[in-house]
C-alpha cells in the first residue's frame, strides 16, 4: 500500500471515530447536524493531521468523509437493529460504541 492510499485510510478511520464519538445518531441526517457538532469534528481532524484550515481542498474532503461516515454507521445501526421484533428487545441489546 503506497504512502498516499495509508494516510487516507488513517485519515477515514480516525474521521469515523471522531463522528460516532461526537456526533448525535438520533439526528435524521448530515444536514440537520448542528454546525456546531460539525465544526467540532472539522476542527479536530484538521489539528490532528495538520491540515490548512484555509484550504477549500481539505475542508471540502473532510466534510465529505464525515457525512459518509456518519450514513454508514447510521445505516449499520439501523441494520443491526432492525433484526428484533421490538423495540424493547433491541434495546436490550445495545452496542456500546
Amino acid at each position: 500500500m503506497g504512502g498516499d492510499d495509508k494516510a487516507s485510510s488513517m485519515l477515514s478511520s480516525h474521521i469515523g471515530l471522531l463522528v460516532r464519538s461526537h456526533v448525535p445518531f438520533d439526528v435524521v441526517n448530515w444536514s440537520k447536524v448542528s454546525d456546531e457538532v460539525k465544526s467540532y469534528v472539522m476542527n479536530k481532524v484538521l489539528d490532528d493531521f495538520n491540515l490548512d484550515y484555509d484550504r477549500p481542498e481539505d475542508r471540502n474532503t473532510v466534510m465529505s468523509t464525515m457525512n459518509t461516515a456518519y450514513r454508514t454507521h447510521r445505516n449499520r445501526m439501523h441494520q443491526y437493529y432492525s433484526l428484533f421484533p421490538t423495540k424493547e428487545e433491541a434495546l436490550e441489546h445495545r452496542i456500546r460504541t
